[in-house]
């Protein structure tokens, strides 16, 4: 049925990087069958694309819709991200992708992993609490069997960190009362190969890495070393906790089993000799021998004491076999590669031992078959895998889920049968594929599985003869399931359900057996261990009549899901399709190609095709009359809704059953029937929608006018404003002109008046300046001569000094030169007499006189040498003293400085205290006064009132008593008869009061008089000296304060008279301060102190430097002014360089 898309419609589109992209219709050719659509890409970017349904690439991407409807685009439906995706109008692959990537962003935005595991434990962990809770003893062992089994079959693949590799069914067994007692475990093909390899990327089982995180020395193992069996670790934790923590929750499980610390640490011991077995390095002997090399001797010791075995039996086991004819026994040696192969085997089978007694022990340990009525499984399977080499493992694997994936065909065939059953739908007609052809192939009598079996048997057996004779058996069936290329005989492919596989033959045969060499089995039965001498259990008697003695990995597989398949008919079956959003595990990321490669190999798609074969739309009654009313006439609207629906349907000219049946609470059509009523529908809405849009236009063509003409009324009305304001404007300017004009005129007028005022004025104040100037130029002069006087007659005294001084000093400069001359007379004198001839007696006397003369002067010149040398010690000394002196002083002062300030803070809150006495006294003198006037004015007959208390006139917090008062009671005194003897007492009271005020005052200005005596010019001598601080000056003020107020106090009361000393003098200010420091602080050549203006403070200034300190002008501040100058010139040069640039 090939029917137009109008424009908008909304369709999905094939994409092959995406598979499938939303997309908006633009134009559609039913004649050229192409498409024009705008396609919305993942990142939101719109594109136009053209789409040619006739086209080899898009016919092959639609494939997995209907073909039915194969000519159109599939369609996308209203709702998105339901739970129940067979409610969906469209179902199909396209529909099926966008609604699971809407309910993964919505529910499960931290997935990143397909989930099978994880939600096997969900399940296990609610089965197990609405059974009976889960601290019960049982359940608690049930809930921690499953950690115990992903530590020993479970391992980090590129796709999944904990990666479940092996099959599991786990059976919840209930007594008849609903209670949870028991559970049972049945595994199904663990991967062994992944014991002794995996991909780089990946990890071999996660209890080799526990055993290596906790480092048991019972294991002999060393971490830091890396094993062949384990590689180079990929990863440090799993589901976010350490190797070593999953460690401990592995030992707590086997101890919830029963398992001693003795069991555990021979448990772990095995495994710690299969690591050492992947140590072992084979070397070549001769060219058919082999034998383990000098550097693994170590490891094979460590094998032997581990596994209990001797390390000769281990050489020999591994590097030879022994075979056995009727009459003898032989030993043939292997070469390196099949001795290798030996060693990777027997561990791989110790392994597979040890996982299986694992099992076997946790369903000895929770098995309860004797009590059980009742039983729930759940299947924890491999999914469908298709890689580039498929292998044995690969087979069996898919061999699995094409037996599941028959039950969920039955099952979801036999849900849509009893639907139809239900809403009366005839459905003889139906028909549908199975699968029945592939499984055929598989596992019937000449099946896949029974010629490997018979190659096994054979002696010269091998893969391509297995091949050659499937394609001999198959190469003529009616439905071709399984292809074989004609360019390499080691392949065949199978047409599976989910897609074809293409499997590779190399190594089928050795896998399909997987039997242990005798040998090898036999050196692990001769251990001393029990444990691990009993893993291998007693060797198997021959069977009779068949040369094939072991049990093939196939048949065994084949059994086993025949088993599981019978469990599962017995039941209700529940199916959850696990689906893996990314392979880059990471939150909110879904990859379309990935998820519908799921969905087909979890036959999702294909239970689609079943579930929707006969007729895949359906819709209730009420929610198909929702999409479709507007196609019903009216006069049907109040019927029943299954009535409504054939109205709607009838004038469809459809026919029933071919392209519709009416349920009982549905309505179920044929594919393709949908779409075109789908385009009617919107044929009748773009009819309605027109209609709508032009009388929206006209509403808003009408709005548009109405506005443009309110518009105009409002700028005409503007226009007319505006000329009016210019008018008004122009008037009103002309105004202000005339009367600034006016103004201006008498302003004028004025100001020759006051300009001839002004000159006179000039004129005058010239004059008087002259005379001024003239004056302060005598007054100068005159104070230039008393200076100068004044400095001669202070300089004078210092002046005399210093000449006798230096009169002194000449003569003693004078007399120590007469000495040395002297002195040098005599030597020259002495000398002559050496030379001359011998003298007279009278010479001799003569020069006797002169020597002792000259002894004499030598005498008064040492003398004299003493006297000044004793004089200038002395003065040192006196020197010294003074300087002590002048500290012991200046302390004193500083001592005396600090008392002073105490007593003048004393006397400040004293008289605080009696200025606030002071008042309350004025207060109370006020009201006698008032009183006394009131009682002369009554007269004789008037009534005196009582006086205060002293407690209503003593200040709140007052230190002293109020002055002159005594403790009166708080009774106030009762009234007289007398009034004249009561106003006598008033004023006698009033005026012993006062005299008491007045000799208090006295007495504390006379107090007062010491510490208030502050001289400016002691002041300036004593900062000039260093004797006081800036600080103690400048409270100076506070003293004039309490002087001032002193002075207030003697006017205010009766004229006190407080003495000279309190008479209010000038304070010394900051400026005093300022002033003293002026004339006593020395300054160097070239600088003078000025005061600031603007802040009140004095700085220092250098014309010549041209430098300005606030600072006094020491060398260091000099130094830091002048490099600050220089700094902001080379800047300020820098700046101005740059700008000329």
């Amino acid at each position: 049925m090939g029917l137009e898309m109008v424009a908008g419609t909304r369709v999905y589109v094939p994409d092959e990087t995406h598979v499938w992209l939303p997309a908006d219709v633009v134009a559609h050719d039913p004649i050229a069958q192409t498409v024009r659509a705008k396609v919305r890409g993942l990142d939101g970017a719109v594109s136009v694309r053209e789409i040619d349904l006739r086209d080899k690439k898009t016919l092959a991407l639609m494939a997995a819709k209907n073909a039915g409807a194969s000519s159109a685009l599939p369609m996308q439906n209203e709702a998105v991200g339901v739970d129940d995706m067979i409610t969906l109008s469209y179902l199909h692959e396209a529909a099926i992708l966008y609604n699971v990537k809407a309910r993964f962003l919505a529910e499960h935005p931290y997935d990143s992993g397909a989930g099978k595991t994880e939600t096997t434990k969900i399940l296990m962990h609610h089965l197990a609490a609405i059974a009976g809770g889960l601290h019960d003893s049982t359940i608690e062992k049930i809930i921690h069997v499953s950690p115990l089994l992903e530590s020993f079959g479970n391992a980090k693949t590129v796709r999944n960190d904990n990666s479940s590799r092996f099959g599991k069914f786990t059976q919840l067994q209930f007594d008849a009362n609903g209670t949870l007692v028991g559970a049972k475990c049945n595994t199904y093909l663990l991967e062994k190969t992944r014991v002794v390899s995996h991909e780089p990327q990946e990890r071999n089982y996660h209890i080799f890495y526990q055993l290596l995180a906790a480092n048991g020395p019972d294991c002999l193992l060393d971490p830091t070393e890396t094993y062949a069996y384990t590689g180079v670790p990929t990863a440090t934790a799993i589901e976010g906790d350490s190797d070593a923590a999953h460690f401990t929750k592995t030992t707590q499980a086997l101890s919830r089993l029963g398992l001693s610390g003795a069991a555990q640490t021979t448990l772990f011991q095995t495994l710690a000799g299969i690591l050492h077995l992947g140590q072992l390095q084979l070397e070549p002997k001769g060219d058919e021998m082999s034998t383990i090399g000098h550097g693994s001797t170590g490891h094979l010791v460590a094998i032997g004491k581990l596994l209990g075995v001797e390390t000769t039996a281990i050489t020999r086991a591994i590097c030879s076999r022994t075979v056995r004819t009727s009459t003898d026994t032989i030993q043939v040696y292997l070469k390196k590669a099949e001795a290798e192969g030996c060693r990777d085997a027997l561990a791989k089978g110790l392994y597979a031992s040890l996982f299986e007694w694992l099992v076997t022990t946790i369903n000895a340990s929770l098995s309860h078959d004797a009590r059980m009525a009742h039983h729930i499984g759940v299947l924890d399977i491999f999914g469908f895998e298709h890689f580039t080499t498929n292998s044995f493992e690969q087979f069996c694997i898919n061999y699995a889920n094409e037996k599941l994936q028959q039950k969920f065909t039955q099952d979801v065939f036999k849900t849509v049968q009893i639907e139809y059953e239900d809403e009366g739908i005839r459905w003889a007609h139906i028909a549908f594929l199975d699968n029945a052809d592939v499984l055929a192939v598989i596992e019937s009598k000449l099946g896949l599985i029974s010629l490997l079996d018979d190659e096994v048997m054979r002696p010269r057996g091998n893969e391509e003869s297995f091949v050659a004779k499937a394609m001999t058996l198959h190469k003529d069936d009616a439905n071709t399931v399984i292809e074989f290329p004609k360019t390499n005989k080691a392949q065949f492919t199978i047409l599976h359900y989910a897609a074809p596989v293409t499997y590779t033959v190399t190594g089928f045969l050795e896998k399909h057996k997987d039997a242990l060499l005798p040998d090898l089995a036999d050196l692990v039965r001769s251990s001393s261990i029990p444990f691990v001498s009993e893993l291998f259990g007693k060797p198997a008697a021959p069977r009779q009549g068949r040369a094939l003695n072991t049990t093939t990995v196939g048949m065994q597989f084949k059994a086993s899901l025949a088993d599981l398949m019978a469990n599962i008919q017995a039941t209700n079956v529940q199916y959850i399709r696990c689906i893996k959003p990314n392979a880059v595990k990471q939150p909110g990321v879904l990859d379309h190609t990935m998820v519908v490669a799921q969905l087909r190999c979890a036959g999702v798609i294909e239970a689609i095709r079943i579930a929707r074969a006969a007729y895949p739309i359906r819709h209730t009654h009420d929610a198909f009359l929702d999409l479709y009313r507007v196609l019903l006439d009216r006069k049907f609207a109040s019927g029943h809704p299954a009535e409504q629906c054939a109205s709607l349907i009838a004038p469809l000219n459809l026919e029933t059953p071919t392209h519709y049946q009416l349920g009982r609470t549905k309505v179920y059509f044929q594919a393709g029937v949908l779409e075109a009523l789908d385009q009617i529908k919107r044929t009748r809405l773009t009819v309605h929608a027109l209609q709508i849009q032009r009388f929206a236009r006209m509403f808003l063509a009408r709005l548009h006018y109405r506005r443009q003409r309110a518009a105009i009324v409002k700028l005409q009305a503007v226009v007319r404003c505006v000329l009016a304001m210019k008018r008004y404007h122009a008037l009103y300017n002309g105004m202000l002109a005339f009367q600034a004009r006016w103004r201006g005129v008498k302003a004028r007028r004025v100001f020759a008046v006051m300009q001839r005022r002004h000159k006179a004025l000039v004129v005058l104040s010239h004059v008087r300046g002259f005379a001024v100037r003239q004056r302060f130029l005598r007054l100068k002069r005159a104070a230039t001569t008393i200076q100068a006087a004044m400095r001669m007659h202070l300089e004078r005294k210092n002046f005399q000094t210093k000449l006798a001084e230096h009169r002194d000093q000449v003569n003693m400069s004078t007399q120590l030169r007469s000495l040395r001359v002297r002195l040098q007379v005599e030597q020259t004198k002495d000398e002559e007499e050496v030379v001359a001839p011998a003298p007279s007696t009278a010479a001799l006397l003569n020069r006797q006189r002169s020597k002792s003369s000259a002894q004499l002067v030598m005498a008064d010149a040492d003398g004299m040498i003493g006297r000044i040398y004793d004089d200038n010690a002395r003065l040192r000394k006196e020197n010294d003293d003074m300087k002590t002196m002048f500290h012991t002083i200046r302390d004193e002062c500083d001592k005396l400085k600090q008392e002073k300030e105490m007593l003048l803070a004393t006397h400040q809150l004293k008289l605080r205290q009696q200025d606030d006495l002071c008042r309350e006294k004025d207060k109370t003198i006020a009201q006698l006064q008032k009183d006394l006037e009131k009682l002369r004015a009554s007269g004789p007959s008037g009534i005196v009132p009582s006086a205060p208390t002293s407690a209503s006139s003593k200040p709140r917090g007052s230190t002293f008593r109020t002055l002159g008062s005594k403790k009166e009671s708080s009774s106030s005194s009762p009234p007289r008869d007398s009034h004249a003897l009561q106003e006598l007492e008033q004023a006698a009271i009033l005026s012993e009061k006062s005299a008491t005020t007045t000799q208090f005052l006295q007495d504390s200005a006379q107090k007062l008089s010491t510490a208030l005596d502050v001289d400016p010019t002691a002041t300036r001598l004593a900062l000039s000296n260093g004797l006081v601080s800036a600080r103690t000056v400048r409270a100076s003020p506070a003293v004039s304060s309490l002087r001032d107020r002193l002075a207030g106090l003697r006017n205010k009361y009766h004229n006190i008279d407080l003495g000279d000393e309190f008479m209010p003098r000038p304070s010394v200010t900051d400026s005093v301060y300022r002033g003293s420091m002026m004339h006593s602080l020395i300054l160097p050549p070239g600088w003078e102190m000025r005061m600031s203006r603007t802040k009140g403070r004095p700085y220092f200034l250098n014309e010549e430097l041209r430098l300005t300190l606030w600072d006094p002008p020491t060398e260091e501040n000099v130094a830091r002014a002048m490099r600050k100058r220089d700094s902001a010139g080379r800047q300020s040069m820098a700046s101005t360089t740059s700008d000329a640039q």
